[in-house]
């Protein structure tokens, strides 16, 4: 009887080894839409009715005979969440920032000085079942998490592109910045070099193992 609304979600897989008849799967309940899969374990992003706000968890799945079987979830209660991403190495990198509403609701509009802008980075480690963070630390406010690669995090920031060193991700710090023109979009890494379309600029190109920030 909840008139709210809520979504099923589902995959199927595509076997594509003959390109000429490729064959599909019956589909999958899962919670949420897949962010990522390997093998028979997948990754998902929920979104979850919270006590003021809809919240976020990442889910990681174990399918089996068709049928999905959670094996660890991560909720991010009254956070907002901006972006996730997969550095390859086990870990989920998830930006996020104090929900607005929950706020509000709590203060109204006649206390905004007292409410925290601060974005923040949360680290979790993808092996272990209860998803417990291995860090969470203060971003820029303007910052935006675009993509991750093993031992880096990868943020757009006002004026250029800023690499965080997460090779410790109980311990990130801030390792590199480059200037650009224009935003960054796509992001391409090969080895240690990231490349990215400048649009009427050129195309960039910026060594991941650079360190102009922070002391080796």
């Amino acid at each position: 009887g909840d008139s709210r609304p809520y979504v099923r979600n589902y995959f199927k897989r595509i076997d594509l080894s003959n390109p000429a008849s490729p064959q599909v799967s019956a589909k999958v309940n899962i919670p949420g839409p897949v962010i990522a899969a390997t093998g028979d374990t997948v990754l998902t992003r929920d979104t979850l009715w919270g006590q003021k706000i809809v919240e976020t968890s990442i889910n990681k799945l174990t399918v089996s005979n068709g049928l999905a079987y959670l094996q660890g979830t991560y909720r991010f209660t009254d956070q907002q969440v901006q972006s996730v991403a997969l550095d390859g190495a086990g870990h989920a990198l998830v930006g996020h920032y104090n929900a607005w509403r929950s706020y509000y609701d709590d203060y109204g509009y006649s206390n905004t000085d007292t409410y925290d802008y601060t974005k923040r980075l949360t680290i979790l480690d993808l092996s272990a079942s209860t998803f417990a963070p291995l860090s969470t630390f203060d971003v820029d406010d303007w910052a935006t998490l675009k993509d991750a690669r093993p031992g880096r995090a990868l943020y757009q920031v006002p004026g250029g592109l800023l690499v965080l060193n997460i090779t410790n991700p109980a311990a990130p710090e801030a390792q590199a910045y480059f200037p650009t023109l224009g935003w960054p979009q796509d992001l391409t890494v090969e080895g240690d070099d990231l490349f990215f379309s400048g649009g009427r600029y050129g195309m960039y190109r910026f060594d991941l193992s650079e360190n102009n920030l922070s002391t080796p």
